[in-house]
């Protein structure tokens, strides 16, 4: 029985933790996201970065139309330098979708790329 109640506990403070959600514009070319945003900001924020903790936390592009043709104003630029790349990029795609998350921790107020996300072009 105390086994169970332990569990219950674990489940319950996981769902207790907030998720904040920040809109991440264009990295560096070492993977720092230096502008970072508690609103999406149309035409610049290309990611958006989701973390409980304030230290780390995981990222995706985000789906919409404006973070897409800003992300094709310089593929390698804006998103070669975080992610790997599937996919044919050298037609116009229709959307994107990730395929896995990156994973970035917060240095001194900027999140730096730890492990690049793998996106696919349609």
């Amino acid at each position: 029985e105390e086994t169970l109640v332990v569990v219950s506990d674990q489940t319950k403070n996981t769902q207790e933790e907030p998720v904040k959600r920040f809109y991440l514009s264009a990295p560096t070319p070492d993977g720092i996201f230096s502008s970072v945003s508690e609103n999406e900001q149309i035409g610049k924020s290309i990611y958006v970065l989701s973390t409980t903790d304030g230290l780390n936390g995981t990222f995706v592009m985000l789906a919409t139309h404006d973070a897409l043709a800003t992300a094709m104003i310089s593929i390698s630029q804006f998103v070669k330098t975080v992610c790997k790349v599937h996919g044919n990029i050298n037609m116009i795609p229709k959307r994107v979708v990730t395929e896995e998350e990156g994973v970035a921790t917060n240095m001194d107020g900027e999140w730096k790329m730890m492990k690049k996300a793998i996106v696919r072009f349609e």
